[in-house]
């Protein structure tokens, strides 16, 4: 054991780290909000219990029992010691209504389901089996990390398994229950035997072909995008035919592999696309999706494909959850800088060491026989085992068109078969860079960092490349995989802590309303006063359980603008999921935050009242619950209010019409549609802040036929959607205000306004002007 580990060193600390990674999410993650984890445990429970392979046609079936039936028949006869029966439990009994799934920008609610205490470790009953899936996941992780390593070893590159043991993606997806662990583990081993068809040649040995096809049997019964890796092995054959063909034996030797994994090939998995076409009328089960799932694949175009690629780059490094819980955007832009600059230094690598002599030698042949490739440019030229590198990521994405055409786009994990061959291409070429950079970085380091090399080949050497430049790379590798599940994830699952009454802020007003004797709001506090169309306001509120409570309630808080039409909202159960009021004990104090989003399209300038309240989301029409102010009298939803202001105001005046005392200025007045008295009449006023006035004022409207006043109109401004207390200097206020002239006779009529306060009635003075305190603004020619 002791000289293993020596000689295979960087092996041990790869699946050291990858172990330690992976238990992590498993350990923190909580049972099915791995994404699709409830599906594909559900697939297990459904042959586990007997049912045989589940058949995919109109009112049979299970959701994701299309798949291939490797992962889950190897699952079911794991979960055999196992109660599955609590299974049906949670879906829906314990699913989140509110589970924002797929969409990372809403903040909370990543949760789709409800976990509560029987979940808690020590783990049992149906938690337990989950988790015991998940340890069987993690098998599938160690043997691709183990076959990555040994394809990364035939080209010395180690440090490619310790960049696969840290790639957060990868260690998240193999700790859960899942499919995808088997399909990388089958095709990892299928890269390395084909790999070596390349390096090695045809052997007189049956060993590597009856290996290579009974491991493309299993990836055919894995997932049906795994069958791109074929493309691999027949790639594979043709350099080995290339690099061979001076030998007499060598096609002889080919064609008889060839034969033995064919036969191989269809004996093992031959029988699942052969029931799939007497099924579904189709080996691929290309009319399922229209026969069970009702969908059609949608053309796409090759422009389309490569935006969906790119769009997917970000869930292929690092997205958990239901595809709803990402990193801060330097995490991405760290993994753009490291893949963009190993490829190019992949390519600049092939182009230093392009081969002189375009005739190559014949390839040696037998196990013992080996090439000492170089980075980019091996021996043999077109014989490059870099070949299968580059084809594999390629056809892997390719084989992804129907999913894109069917659902509209991919996730990134299902590229991550090819993640050893795409770590393989990133850190060949950043071996180019270090390596050519080695000396400037390396007396940076001490020499005692270069143990953790390449074992006995090279102490001082990891993936070939001497100095200590790798090591930089590998403390950022390993710092972002610790960082993502202790500061990402695990907070996305974690319930706000809860209170005391002595924890509760001096300076918020009390509340104190009661809902039903179960719930007591005892108060709300908002971030800010002043927000605009798209931006977020976190409406903070105070909660205590006052009794058991049997029922989930949901929370609601609403942003009312105007004309009372609601421009923002936010529903959740307590805690943004986490906390549902059934798991809460009398007396709990908890603090919850909800990050309301204004509508973009929202009207500005305008007053947002802010409702909170409760609801039972599973009550037709789902009212808000009455809630009773101390006093025990029914008391409306709203807490407060703030202020929604345009992003940019309207361009102001250089002279005003009327400077009133209270620091407002009436800039212009406009009229449309005032010549006839059928026709609907718009005064609009253009008014201008100095300051914050004072009062909330109201606009009248006057119209005079000499010293009579024939009609008025009062209104506050905006109709008080924005009352003028909320004004603030410099704000340039539009105020359409509607004049209904039906009742007057044609004629000439000349308009006066002003402003006056509702609660005494005295008109806002002038600073100059009439004594009445009134303005005239205009004439009204009125038709008949």
């Amino acid at each position: 054991m002791y000289h293993f580990i020596t000689r295979h060193r960087g092996l041990c600390l790869a699946l050291t780290v990858y172990l330690y990674f992976a238990s992590l999410y498993f350990f923190l993650v909580p049972i099915f909000e791995g994404p699709d984890e409830w599906t594909h445990s559900g697939h297990v429970k459904f042959i586990a219990e007997g049912h045989g392979l589940p058949v995919m046609l109109p009112g049979q079936g299970i959701w994701g029992g299309q798949q291939p039936p490797l992962y889950y028949v190897g699952g079911a006869l794991l979960m055999q010691p196992f109660d599955l029966r609590r299974f049906d439990d949670y879906d829906p009994g314990r699913k989140n209504p509110h589970a924002s799934l797929g969409y990372a920008l809403d903040p909370g609610n990543k949760n789709n389901y409800l976990h509560l205490a029987d979940e808690a470790f020590p783990y049992h009953n149906l938690t337990l089996a989950v988790h015991f899936l998940r340890l069987y996941s993690i098998g599938y992780g160690l043997i691709t990390l183990i076959f990555i390593y040994l394809t990364a070893n035939d080209l010395t590159l180690t440090l490619v398994t310790l960049f696969a043991a840290t790639q957060p993606m990868f260690t998240f997806i193999t700790a859960m229950v899942a499919n995808e662990p088997a399909n990388m583990a089958c095709c990892a081993v299928v890269i390395w035997l084909s790999q070596r068809y390349v390096i090695h040649g045809p052997s007189p040995n049956l060993r590597r072909a009856f290996a290579l096809g009974v491991v493309l049997g299993f990836v055919s019964l894995a997932k049906m995008t795994g069958l791109s890796v074929g493309l691999v092995a027949v790639v594979a054959f043709l350099q080995a035919a290339w690099s061979s063909r001076y030998h007499s034996r060598a096609i002889y030797w080919l064609w008889r592999d060839g034969f033995i994994i064919t036969t191989c090939f269809m004996l093992i998995g031959g029988w699942w696309y052969w029931r799939n076409y007497q099924l579904y009328g189709d080996f691929f089960q290309a009319k399922l999706y229209e026969i069970y799932f009702h969908d059609k694949p949608d053309p796409i175009t090759f422009d389309h494909f490569i935006y969906i690629l790119r769009s997917g780059e970000v869930s292929f490094w690092a997205t958990f959850g239901w595809l709803n819980i990402v990193a801060p955007s330097w995490v991405y832009q760290f993994y753009w800088f490291i893949s963009r600059g190993g490829l190019l230094g992949l390519i600049l690598a092939g182009l230093w060491h392009i081969p002189q002599n375009p005739h190559p030698n014949p390839l040696p042949l037998g196990e013992g026989a080996k090439l000492s490739p170089r980075i980019g440019g091996i021996k043999g030229g077109i014989n490059s085992p870099y070949l299968l590198h580059l084809i594999f990521p390629v056809a892997l994405a390719f084989s992804l068109t129907r999913l894109v055409a069917v659902e509209g786009g991919i996730q990134g994990r299902q590229l991550l078969p090819a993640l050893g061959s795409i770590a393989i291409l990133i850190i060949s070429g950043w071996q180019f860079w270090l390596k050519k950079f080695h000396q400037d970085l390396s007396k940076y380091l001490t020499p005692a960092l270069s143990y953790l090399g390449e074992g006995a080949k090279s102490p001082p050497d990891v993936g070939g490349i001497k100095g200590g430049g790798h090591y930089f790379l590998i403390a950022a590798l390993f710092s972002i995989a610790l960082y993502l599940p202790l500061a990402v994830v695990a907070p996305a699952y974690i319930p706000p802590r809860l209170l005391t009454e002595a924890d509760l802020p001096t300076t918020m007003p009390r509340l104190d309303w009661v809902y039903r004797d179960e719930m007591r709001l005892l108060g709300v506090t908002i971030e800010t006063q002043t927000i605009r169309p798209g931006e977020r306001v976190p409406i903070t509120v105070y909660w205590q359980a006052l009794r058991p409570i049997t029922t989930n309630y949901s929370v609601f808080v609403h942003l009312i603008g105007r004309d009372y039409q609601t421009v923002g909202q936010f529903n959740s159960y307590p805690g943004l999921g986490l906390r549902p009021t059934s798991t809460l004990q009398p007396g709990q104090i908890f603090r919850d935050s909800y990050p309301v989003q204004v509508d973009g399209g929202a009207a500005t300038p305008s007053r947002l009242l802010v409702n909170v309240g409760l609801f039972n989301f599973n009550e037709a029409g789902r009212p808000g619950i009455p809630a009773l102010n101390p006093q025990g009298q029914p008391t409306d939803s709203t807490v407060g209010q703030l202020k929604l202001v345009p992003t940019t105001w309207p361009r102001s005046v250089s002279l005003s019409i009327a400077q009133y005392t209270d620091q407002i200025n009436l800039l212009e007045t406009t009229m449309n549609g005032c010549q006839q008295a059928t026709a609907p009449c718009t005064l609009t006023f253009t008014w201008q802040a100095e300051g914050q006035p004072t009062t909330n004022y109201t606009v009248f409207i006057q119209l005079w036929q000499g010293d009579k006043m024939k009609q008025g109109f009062d209104a506050p401004p905006l109709n008080n959607d924005y009352p003028t207390s909320l004004w603030n200097a410099g704000e340039v206020i539009i105020d359409p205000h509607a004049i209904d002239l039906s009742a007057l006779p044609p004629g000439d009529y000349t308009i006066l306004t002003g402003l006056y306060d509702p609660q005494s009635g005295a008109r806002l003075p002038l600073k100059s002007g009439r004594p009445d305190q009134a303005v005239e603004v205009g004439m009204i020619h009125l038709n008949k």
